[in-house]
């Protein structure tokens, strides 16, 4: 038994898995999680197209050449956020798996874009040259919009056939469905809609992304001012909006997601080709790493569906786990003993094929 759990791939896996469920999640274990026993991370910049950019290494201890995992925490950076990467990022390198996070200037002011996307790939590349680094055995970990990002990132042309593989927590499919259901706050399912009570932070970021898109700079200050700062006293600067402010305006305050959607495909041609280009589906659609894709039911900051129909689209190579506990990507810590006990089992299983990809 020693010998399956030291020296086999199984073996090892399983231990992997056992530490990082106990460790991850503070119900499964009696330290809490804080920043305590954590090795500071290194802050280096890497080789970014024609730039550098920003990163945190969570470096692995001993010699020989680690795996190692690029993480993603999207959009909308929180306390909480921070909280959670530093605990994942620290307890993976203590498993003997280095851990990258990098900060993309855009995505510094909550502004997804391609050359976003673009530095994740540059982070992959720039890990495959480390000497510590096994370059067979670099996945991609990504936490709500953060999974999709890194899904868009694993198909790109230049890495995707040395991408091992992406997890991702709470992703969303489709950028113009995800836009249609925030600004709704309902879910789109098959058959029809259901009510969803988006979090304020969702909708903020989805409408400031938004409104990035567009050129006319009296519409974004006009529509800002109403949406992102809630001022009462607009109702005559928006007498001054364009026909595409007004077209923007309306798209905000539909309370049908269907109806969104068609106001959406109205938009100049080139924020479809934005909306297109940020989507797994259809852009990731020649993705080959494993991907593995965790979703709760309940998730306030994007609906599971979205996870349900991105893990259809994407085939036989996802491995999906929807749960009932995990407050979007954090377990719940009020949920009762017996619930407890089969998430964590379900969870545990879905990381052990990941453990075990890169033991």
């Amino acid at each position: 038994m020693l010998f399956f759990f030291l020296f086999t791939k199984q073996g090892k896996a399983i231990v992997k898995t056992i530490r990082f469920v106990k460790g991850a999640f503070p119900t499964a274990s009696s330290q809490p999680q804080t920043f305590q026993n954590t090795v500071p991370p290194i802050r280096i910049a890497y080789p970014d197209q024609d730039k550098t950019t920003e990163a945190l290494l969570f470096k692995t201890k001993g010699n020989g050449k680690k795996p190692a995992v690029i993480v993603s925490w999207g959009v909308g950076l929180t306390g909480e956020n921070v909280r959670l990467l530093f605990h994942t990022s620290n307890l993976l390198s203590k498993l003997g798996i280095n851990v990258l996070i990098p900060f993309p200037e855009s995505l510094k002011k909550d502004i997804v874009t391609y050359e976003s996307i673009k530095s994740y790939v540059s982070a992959f590349q720039f890990l495959q040259k480390q000497e510590n680094i096994n370059p067979r055995k670099i996945g991609f970990m990504g936490f709500c919009a953060g999974g999709s990002f890194l899904m868009l990132a694993a198909s790109d042309e230049e890495i995707k056939d040395q991408v091992i593989f992406v997890q991702a927590f709470a992703p969303y499919n489709n950028l113009t469905d995800y836009y249609a259901q925030g600004f709704s706050q309902k879910a789109i399912v098959d058959g029809g809609i259901r009510d969803w009570q988006t979090h304020s932070i969702t909708r903020e970021v989805l409408i400031k992304n938004f409104l990035a898109r567009f050129d006319n700079n009296i519409d974004k200050e006009v529509l800002s001012k109403t949406y992102l700062d809630q001022e009462t006293n607009t109702p005559i600067l928006q007498s001054i909006l364009s026909d595409q402010g007004k077209k923007a305006q309306e798209i905000i305050n539909s309370k049908d997601p269907i109806q969104t959607k068609n106001l959406l495909r109205l938009l100049p041609q080139n924020i479809q080709d934005d909306l297109t280009n940020l989507s797994p589906n259809p852009k990731a659609k020649d993705i080959k790493a494993s991907v593995f894709i965790i979703h709760d039911r309940d998730d306030p900051f994007t609906p599971f569906e979205e996870a349900e129909r991105l893990a259809k689209f994407l085939g036989p190579q996802v491995t999906f786990t929807l749960v009932k506990s995990f407050d979007h990507t954090i377990l719940d810590e009020r949920i009762p003993f017996g619930q407890l006990v089969s998430e964590l089992f379900k969870v545990g299983l879905h990381l052990y094929k990941i453990f075990y990809i890169i033991s």
